[in-house]
């Protein structure tokens, strides 16, 4: 579901649409340091 929708948008939104997916994700199993990579990362 998630990837029609996102295929459905601009590339820029598609980007913005992947990493809210990851936060939200990294929030459910409750990884804070995780969360700290992926934010290094997609910077």
């Amino acid at each position: 579901m998630a990837v029609n929708y996102i295929d459905e948008l601009d590339d820029d939104m598609k980007i913005s649409q992947a990493v809210t997916e990851v936060i939200v994700n990294i929030r459910e199993d409750r990884d804070i340091d995780q969360l700290i990579l992926s934010v290094i990362i997609w910077n």
